[in-house]
């Protein structure tokens, strides 16, 4: 893949991981710091690396154990393709001002650009509108048009913070024995570490 692909890709990940980390589970967010080869042990679900390879165009093909492949190709318009074998679709490309435009094949559409504060913003064509920016403390924060806004900072040890106006606030950060430990403002804890065999366990009070 080419640089510029990759620096898409990096973007739009980024921008995911910041659209849905308050909506899921804390541990999602860790995993994906994870080396990808290690399997999850959480109750009986274990996740395992997926291989990449080319097949004969030259297309980017990642298959993991459950059999689940996805492709990565270009279009004749140079726009990024990206389906799988479960009949989903994604199409990545630009628009005439240069924006970033996702689209599937289910009629969803989303578009990221920047405003002229150079903050992020992703729309879709459903009427939902994020805006993702800095504060005068250099901390993300991240709008929407429905009133909501998260804060992401960092505290005094190192450890970051996720806050919304609501309210809620999630701590992530590192025991005395390197594992990574997450806490919420209800009281719950999850805490993720390797046994003696390198998997990743993890326990939730």
């Amino acid at each position: 893949m080419k640089k510029k692909d990759i620096v898409l890709f990096a973007s739009i990940f980024l921008l995911l991981f910041l659209n849905k980390a308050m909506a899921v589970d804390p541990v999602q967010l860790v995993r994906s710091a994870h080396d990808p080869s290690q399997r999850f042990k959480e109750q009986d679900t274990i996740t395992k690396a997926k291989p990449h390879r080319e097949d004969i165009f030259g297309h980017t093909v990642t298959v993991d154990d459950t059999r689940y492949k996805t492709t990565i190709s270009k279009d004749i318009f140079g726009n990024t393709v990206i389906e799988d074998n479960k009949g989903n679709k994604k199409t990545i490309g630009k628009d005439i001002f240069g924006n970033t435009v996702i689209e599937d094949n289910k009629g969803n559409k989303k578009t990221i650009s920047k405003d002229l504060f150079g903050n992020t913003v992703v729309e879709d064509n459903k009427g939902n509108k994020k805006t993702i920016g800095k504060d005068i403390f250099g901390n993300t924060v991240i709008e929407d048009n429905k009133g909501n806004k998260k804060t992401i900072s960092k505290d005094i040890f190192g450890n970051t913070v996720i806050e919304d106006n609501k309210g809620n606030k999630k701590t992530i950060g590192k025991d005395i024995f390197g594992n990574t430990v997450i806490e919420d403002s209800n009281g719950n804890k999850t805490t993720i570490k390797k046994d003696i065999f390198g998997d990743i366990l993890i326990e939730k009070k």
